[in-house]
């Protein structure tokens, strides 16, 4: 039971991370596109 517990924290855990890096490379992804279209409008 203990096992089972821990393996479900643990990938969640992991895929908690994987999310969050996820949305931080599309946050960043965006904002450099919206660098790139203010420079490109200007």
């Amino acid at each position: 039971m203990d096992s089972a517990v821990l393996m479900i924290h643990t990938n969640y855990h992991t895929y908690k991370m994987a999310y969050l890096s996820l949305l931080g490379d599309l946050y960043v992804c965006m904002n450099v596109c919206m660098d790139n279209l203010f420079l490109l409008t200007e």
